[in-house]
């Protein structure tokens, strides 16, 4: 029989390990977040989630910092905003 894949499943990042509680911030808070982090350039097959988990960052805040939508395509040598609270693969520009 063929699998069917419901609409939510496919928008939904493929998780690894156990998850951590995230703690809501105020909007105005993690805008100056985004102003104090660092810069990613997308590589050739990179995702928000794989940038996410190697920064150390929530995906999805990664999308909210540099305003993407779903299909959140990437293109490689794009640099995306990382808010404070990542890692470093480059500085600041």
């Amino acid at each position: 029989p063929e699998s069917v894949t419901t609409e939510s499943e496919e928008q939904q990042p493929e998780v690894l390990g156990e998850q951590e509680e995230v703690e809501l911030i105020p909007e105005e808070e993690f805008e100056a977040q985004i102003l104090e982090g660092e810069t990613y350039t997308v590589e050739a097959g990179d995702t928000l989630y794989t940038i996410g988990i190697e920064m150390k960052v929530d995906w999805e805040d990664i999308a909210s910092a540099n305003n993407l939508e779903r299909p959140y395509n990437l293109i490689p040598g794009e640099k995306l905003k990382i808010p404070k609270g990542g890692g470093s693969n480059e500085t600041q520009d």
